[in-house]
């Protein structure tokens, strides 16, 4: 599933439709995952950033437990079902593995909420007892978020719990541009939920037609390559990655003045199948009409 960016004002001024979070809960996505990349840009030295994050989603987890008396009011609001836990950590180092990266870095705050990131830990130092090929460290929370504003390349995979908050999300989009430059994906058992940067993409800039395209973009990139379209995946990341690196076309968020629409035509003319790409589409059995 595409998701565009939607109002939570519409479904609170007129009672109607179903909220983002309702969308993932019956999809029962477990994780949500944010790519912010480095794009070259024309004229604009840039940092090499190739971040993964991978946040638990867990609606639903907030509860009262009066008689976890051993903890502070605080932690004892929050209660962590195990089976998440665990999901996550290890969805977290087969992703990593997959995706041939060197570290892995669990975020947590379990000074405070002592019982479930505890549980988190426990279990990403047992996945990573036994992958030892992937380097593994832990950081709290508010001191993560202030390296990774300082120097965002020390990281390479970041897993979180669920009540971490949009913190890291955050900064991490500042330092490839926004928001609207990172692609993203909300994975289920049966489902996957692709969608432009965090939870709560710009509604009033797509209104005015200004809004930009680029995470969107990339996140159905990301779709094609979890389809088994790598190819066509490829094509349109390049073509992205074109119109950045040899025009001056922009969106306001970037400081432009062109249009949704005319950004994304910009993409369109920048598509182009090299031979090897061909060959490659054919052999996969793929139309080649476009």
């Amino acid at each position: 599933m595409l998701l565009g960016p939607v109002s939570n004002k519409l479904y609170e001024d007129e009672g109607r439709g179903v909220c983002h979070s309702q969308i993932l809960k019956e999809l029962n996505a477990y994780a949500s995952i944010v790519n912010p990349i480095s794009i070259p840009i024309f004229g604009i030295d840039q940092r090499d950033i190739n971040l993964m994050i991978i946040q638990q989603i867990d609606y639903g987890y907030q509860s009262y437990s009066p008689q976890i008396t051993e903890y502070d009011d605080a932690s004892s609001l929050w209660v962590l079902p195990c089976k998440k836990s665990n999901k996550i950590a290890e969805y977290a180092f087969s992703n990593a593995t997959m995706g041939k990266r060197s570290k892995i870095s669990a975020l947590h705050q379990a000074n405070i909420f002592k019982e479930c990131h505890g549980e988190f830990l426990m279990n990403t130092r047992k996945i990573a007892n036994d992958t030892k090929d992937i380097k593994y460290e832990e950081m709290y929370l508010g001191e993560a978020a202030s390296k990774l504003a300082r120097d965002p390349e020390a990281f390479d995979l970041i897993v979180m719990p669920h009540n971490c908050g949009d913190i890291v999300s955050s900064i991490a989009f500042s330092t490839v541009g926004g928001e609207g430059m990172v692609p993203s994906v909300h994975i289920g058992d049966k489902h996957s939920v692709f969608q432009q940067g965090g939870t709560n993409p710009n509604y009033e800039s797509a209104n005015e037609g200004n809004a930009n395209p680029t995470g969107m973009i990339l996140s159905a990139s990301m779709m094609l390559r979890q389809a088994n379209l790598p190819s066509f995946a490829d094509l349109l990341e390049a073509a992205v990655f074109d119109t950045y690196k040899n025009s001056d076309v922009r969106t306001s968020e970037l400081g432009g003045n062109y249009s949704t629409k005319e950004f994304t035509e910009q993409v369109m003319k920048n598509i182009r199948m090299k031979p090897s790409q061909t060959s490659q589409l054919k052999q996969d059995n793929v139309p080649l009409e476009m």
